[in-house]
């Protein structure tokens, strides 16, 4: 309580009595300690960061003019001696240690964006293996977002900004939740526990995953494509 703004060991003694037992020429020195025990914590963290990643690499065109945080200066020295590491950039003299913490935070930033790159063109094919479907469901789950990004034209399904990765982030993570649906006697039974949730809609995928088939049909039912469930693909027909 004492790192909030205005609070004082004196406005505690109400609650705790026993503060009152310290004395009055310590109380500023521990209310500084624990107003700023964040920012010390967060400083020793980085430094611990820079200590233990000195010896990850920085291109040789890495543009600093796209790290946020960084000095007019610290970005001159930068681009001028161009360090190869983490590690060389922590010794250049004229730099901050959160100067360089905030090249490291990038380049991290750029690591984790270039996986998930990777990731988002992942074919659909390659992740049959990884939730245990037989080809028919791909397709059923192949024309389920076919109607997902045929509305998400007109109305916001899902997160445009999670669309490109759709079948990792919506269909992969969904179709894990088939197992956990109990068994019913009708579709209403299947499906009720799904009604209601929104986002990545997860109910329409598990019930492409749990589609009976059809007497006669190589294929179980999709979400159809008509009147209001064309808006909204994974409500339950």
């Amino acid at each position: 309580m004492l790192a909030l703004e205005g609070i004082t060991i004196g406005s505690l003694t109400g609650l705790w009595p026993e503060l009152e037992a310290i004395d009055h020429s310590l109380r500023p020195q521990l209310e500084a300690d624990c107003r700023y025990a964040g920012y010390l914590e967060r400083q020793r963290a980085d430094i611990e960061a820079l200590h233990r990643d000195e010896a990850i690499s920085i291109p040789p065109d890495f543009d600093y003019g796209a790290v946020g945080g960084l000095s007019a200066e610290a970005r001159d020295v930068m681009m001028r001696l161009r360090p190869q590491t983490i590690g060389q950039a922590n010794r250049l003299p004229g730099l901050t240690p959160a100067a360089v913490v905030a090249v490291l935070r990038h380049l991290k930033r750029d690591g984790a964006d270039s996986m998930a790159a990777a990731d988002r063109h992942e074919p659909p094919e390659a992740l049959a293996g990884q939730i245990d479907v037989s080809r028919e469901t791909m397709d059923r789950l192949a024309a389920y977002v076919a109607l997902v990004e045929k509305w998400q034209q007109r109305v916001n399904l899902v997160s445009a900004s999670t669309l490109p990765d759709i079948w990792m982030r919506h269909i992969w993570d969904s179709a894990q939740l088939a197992p956990l649906v109990p068994a019913g006697t009708g579709r209403d039974s299947r499906c009720r526990q799904w009604r209601g949730v929104s986002g990545t809609r997860p109910r329409g995928v598990v019930r492409c995953r749990t589609a009976p088939r059809r007497v006669g049909s190589e294929k179980g039912r999709v979400p159809a494509d008509r009147h209001s469930r064309d808006r909204n693909p994974g409500n339950c027909p």
